[in-house]
């Protein structure tokens, strides 16, 4: 399950790139269809995560990343309420997002690699 996660978080990094490095570096926005499938991904191996941390299969990695992923989806709803009703997303705080989730799915990897 936390392969799952960890490979749905590397889709959604993805999806990330595109839009950090296609639209929003530009000043633009990026397509609400890239944000959704962005969004939808990394939502999908959170509940995967969280339901490791719930369940108590979760080492201390995995909770420290969970808790981290939490806090880069609030940020990601942040930038999707500035998607929605700004005229464009602010480079800093996709950057802050993103490197907040990059380091939770470091744990992640951590975790997955047998660290504890």
């Amino acid at each position: 399950m936390l392969l799952t996660a960890v490979i749905l978080f590397v889709l959604a990094a993805l999806g990330g790139l595109l839009m950090v490095g296609g639209y929003i570096a530009r000043g633009k926005r990026p397509p609400l269809l890239v944000a959704g499938l962005h969004g939808l991904l990394a939502a999908t191996g959170l509940v995967l995560v969280g339901f490791l941390v719930v369940t108590g299969s979760g080492t201390d990695f995995i909770r420290m990343g969970f808790v981290a992923l939490v806090l880069a989806a609030l940020g990601g709803f942040y930038l999707l309420g500035s998607h929605l009703f700004s005229d464009r997303v602010r480079l800093p705080h996709a950057l802050a997002h993103a490197l907040v989730a990059v380091f939770g799915v470091a744990l992640l990897l951590l975790a997955l690699l047998g660290y504890e």
